[in-house]
This record gives C-alpha cells, sequence and structure tokens, in this order.
C-alpha cells in the first residue's frame, strides 16, 4: 500500500485508526467499491466527492487500474493537499468540484464513481444529473449511500457514540487544563456538547494546549 496513503486527513481515521474495528470496516468498504470498480481498467474515472484521494490511490495499485484517475472536491485546501500528497502520479489528478460544471468537462468520463456524499446534499438531484453529464455514452455511474437502517444502523450508532463520548472527555479535560468548565469556556476549546460544536473538520483544527494530544475517534 503507498505510503502517502497514511497521510490522508480521513486515512489517519480510518483505514489506520488504531481501533481494529474501524480499520477493518472502512478496509472492507474500499475493497468493495475497488471490486465494483473493475470494469473500469484502462478508462477514465472519476471519484466525485475523493476526500482525501484513498479510494483512488488504492485502485491505480489494483490488478484493474484505470488509464486516468481525477478526483474532485468541494474545498481548495483539500485539493491542494492531495495534489502535494499525489503530485509525482501523471495519471492521478485533483480538481474542485466547480471544475466540472464547465461544458468542457460535459461527456469525458467513461465512470463517475460517489461514494457516501448523497446523504449529505440538500439537492441530490441537482448533482444526480451532473455526474450523468459527466459520462460519455455508455458511461458507468458508480454510487453508494450508507446502510443507516435495521442492526448496521444500531451498530454505526454505538460505535460513534463511544467516539463522542470520549471525545467529550478529552475536551472536557482540556477545558480544565485551560481554567474553567462553564458553557462559554467550553464553547473556546470545542468542548461544547456535540449538537452545538464545530464540523469536525474545522474541530480538527481547533488549537489545543501546548502538552496536550488529541487522538480523535474515526
Amino acid at each position: 500500500m503507498d505510503p502517502k496513503l497514511e497521510q490522508g486527513h480521513f486515512a489517519k481515521k480510518q483505514l489506520f485508526s488504531k481501533s481494529g474495528i474501524i480499520r477493518w470496516s472502512h478496509r472492507r468498504r474500499f475493497e468493495v467499491a475497488i471490486a465494483k470498480s473493475a470494469a473500469f481498467a484502462g478508462k477514465r474515472v472519476l471519484d466525485f466527492g475523493c476526500g482525501d484521494g484513498t479510494y483512488l490511490a488504492m485502485l491505480l495499485e489494483s490488478a484493474n487500474a484505470p488509464a486516468e484517475a481525477v478526483g474532485a472536491e468541494l474545498d481548495p485546501k483539500v485539493v491542494g493537499e492531495n495534489r502535494t500528497r499525489f503530485g509525482g502520479r501523471s495519471n492521478l489528478q485533483f480538481v474542485l468540484q466547480s471544475d466540472l460544471e464547465a461544458p468542457a468537462a460535459k461527456g469525458t468520463f467513461d465512470a463517475v464513481v460517489c461514494m457516501e456524499c448523497f446523504e449529505h446534499m440538500t439537492d441530490p438531484d441537482r448533482y444526480l444529473d451532473l455526474l450523468l453529464s459527466l459520462l460519455k455514452p455508455g458511461g458507468k455511474l458508480l454510487l453508494s449511500v450508507p446502510v443507516e437502517t435495521g442492526l448496521p444502523v444500531v451498530f454505526k450508532q454505538i460505535i460513534r457514540r463511544v467516539g463522542l463520548a470520549a471525545d467529550w472527555r478529552l475536551r472536557q479535560h482540556t477545558a480544565l487544563h485551560l481554567g474553567g468548565t462553564g458553557p462559554e469556556r467550553l464553547r473556546r476549546t470545542g468542548a461544547a456538547h456535540p449538537a452545538g460544536a464545530p464540523s469536525r473538520r474545522q474541530r480538527d483544527e481547533l488549537p489545543l494546549p501546548q502538552g496536550i494530544q488529541l487522538d480523535e475517534p474515526a
């Protein structure tokens, strides 16, 4: 496995998590995605909502690697980080999602992959139309969303709550270290109730006092 994968923002918490069950679940998810992508060998593939580029990097190392892979993300910072980490690969590039709105991008991909993004979208029909417009005639769209019913959702919510509880305890300790546990103090340190906390990416970037190390749940 490419050592650059471990440097990815999400890969650190998923594929390389300290938790064995989290590592297994995410590695299994990517293994299934790569198996489903075997038909894209030698073709041009887009990963819409590529995150830190884990899926595309793993796909390019597989036996059915595409000829060219493109990852698209909303955040310019994420795109820049991916370009820096994978800059040595001529067949892998990263673009902003807005770049795909241009007429020149239409009908240029043999396959479009979008994993675990649609559940976050406020206008999924618009994005579905966009992804379909990017496909060549006869192209394939591979779309996945999390299973959030029955036993899978019970299991997933248990894991989430265990992680949030651990995160809460460490944030509370950080607030105490700074000299208070009142609501304002907790908000300033990111230790407020999860419902009012910043986004996960924003929370990752909150400064911590010297000597405090934070290991976030995946």
